[in-house]
């Protein structure tokens, strides 16, 4: 199988993952909202699920499509859920643990981190969306 293949093959694959995250993210949130043992996991997930959402092939060509900041602000917004998703990870461990401080730590880091995110993207000179190309600098640059 060639790359282009696989590419393809994992963009048909993608709506249909995405559908069913978020079916058992509704199925799964009456429970999950009321066990605090559970709420870290599905903040995690759903965290992944809307920042899976957003970096859909059809939801990225709209984005495209549209001005160059409309295209920015939702590669922006997507990397943020994913920092978010990552931070609701590490609080899910910490909890599972029964670590309050390592739960404290988790919420800090990140809101650090989604606040250098922020601020490294308004310092940073005039961009468009936020890629990794295959060759090339990455934008915005580093």
């Amino acid at each position: 199988m060639t790359a282009a293949e696989l590419a393809a093959f994992g963009d048909g694959l993608a709506v249909p993952s995405v559908v069913c995250l978020w079916i058992a993210i509704l199925l799964r949130a009456p429970g999950a909202l009321r066990s605090p043992q559970q709420r870290g996991l599905w903040l995690a997930v759903a965290t992944a699920a809307a920042a899976m959402t957003l970096n859909l092939p059809d939801v990225v060509a709209y984005a495209m499509s549209r001005e160059a900041s409309y295209a920015h602000t939702i590669g922006l917004v997507r990397n943020l859920i994913g920092v978010l998703s990552a931070g609701a990870v590490l609080y899910f461990v910490a909890a599972a643990t029964r670590g309050r401080r390592l739960q404290l730590a988790s919420w800090v880091g990140t809101v650090v981190w989604l606040t250098t995110l922020v601020v490294l993207d308004a310092v940073s000179p005039e961009h468009g969306t936020h890629t990794i190309p295959v060759s090339g600098d990455p934008v915005p640059p580093t």
